[in-house]
C-alpha cells in the first residue's frame, strides 16, 4: 500500500536532513524494506508537519553530528 503513495514524497521540498535520515535510513538502501520504511517516514512528515517535528529532526541531526551512528562508518 505504501508504494502506491510513494509519489507523495515529491510534494515535500528537499532539504539537508529528514525524518527518515535521522531515523537511520540514509545512503544506499539494502533492500525493499528500507525503501518502504523510508517512504513511510517521509509521508509521515508530510502529513504531520509541525514546528516541534522540525525541531526534533534538527536535534536528532545535531546529535548525529556529535555522535555519529555506527551505520555512518
Amino acid at each position: 500500500m505504501i508504494m502506491e503513495q510513494y509519489h507523495v514524497r515529491s510534494f515535500d521540498k528537499p532539504g539537508i536532513t529528514s525524518l527518515a535520515q535521522t531515523s537511520g535510513f540514509h545512503g544506499e538502501f539494502k533492500d525493499e524494506h528500507d525503501v518502504v520504511h523510508s517512504a513511510k517516514l517521509d509521508i509521515k512528515y508530510i502529513e504531520n508537519w509541525s514546528l516541534p517535528l522540525d525541531l526534533l529532526i534538527i536535534c536528532r541531526s545535531l546529535l548525529q553530528i556529535i555522535k555519529p551512528p555506527k551505520s555512518a562508518y
